[in-house]
């Protein structure tokens, strides 16, 4: 079964793995610095920080994927809107429907 919930500090040694799994894929064509991405997850698990949010997809209680979600503001259209920045499923749990379950599952944190 999956399950999606808020990212926290004490998911960072599974987030990070699949972060560098995910950056070390063909999904990426460029070479990101670690600390970079380590930074990126600290803000997402930082309730102080209302740019970024990030969930942890669980199935059967295992970490099997990871979301980032960043909020930004467009003049163009006169407002803010949500960018869907990153989405990590590991292998064995791609093609079962949970990227499509996680956008039209409700947000454990309203990003609003």
């Amino acid at each position: 079964m999956i399950s999606i919930r808020e990212m926290t500090a004490a998911d960072e040694g599974a987030v990070m793995e699949m972060v560098d799994r995910f950056y070390h894929s063909p999904a990426v064509e460029h070479e990101v610095d670690p600390a970079v991405l380590r930074r990126s997850f600290q803000a997402a698990v930082d309730p102080a920080e209302p740019l970024i949010q990030g969930l942890v997809l669980e199935e059967d209680g295992r970490p099997v994927g990871y979301h980032y979600m960043c909020i930004g503001y467009s003049a163009e259209v006169g407002g803010r809107y949500l960018l869907l920045d990153e989405l990590y499923l590991a292998p064995e749990c791609r093609g079962k429907g949970y990227g499509c379950l996680l956008y039209t599952s409700p947000s454990p944190r309203d990003t609003r």
